[in-house]
């Protein structure tokens, strides 16, 4: 493996287990917990959860730790801000050799209705 291919350094998951048609949708947004906020982005996201990237690699949220995932809303949504809350279903760790970064899947505790990210009401 050549050093510019990303690595997952965690188990890889043979199937995909998403339930919902997730939408491509950048926002920025951070993980709040007991150990304090994490901040990055989503990588995408649908009404029963989202996958969030971030360059903080320490604390790393454990599995099954209830987190609270507060969104920035882009400038045409229904809302400024979005609060959901919500669980980590896993993280898993990347590198290459411009960063270090931790992707957690999160599962929201309710359905989340995407029409207040989207500016549709």
């Amino acid at each position: 493996m050549d050093n510019e291919t990303r690595v997952r350094t965690t188990k890889l998951y043979a199937e995909d287990r998403r339930v919902d048609a997730r939408l491509s949708l950048r926002l920025v947004a951070r993980l709040a917990h007991p150990l304090g906020n994490i901040f990055g982005h989503l990588e995408n996201i649908s009404s029963s959860g989202a996958s969030f990237v971030t360059s903080t690699l320490d604390p790393v949220v454990p599995d099954g730790a209830e987190v609270v995932l507060i969104l920035t809303s882009p400038p045409n949504a229904i809302s400024e801000e979005v609060h959901c809350t919500a669980r980590i279903v896993r993280a898993e760790d990347f590198v290459d050799e411009v960063s270090d970064l931790v992707t957690y899947a999160i599962a929201f505790d309710e359905a989340l209705d995407l029409d207040v990210l989207t500016g549709v009401e």
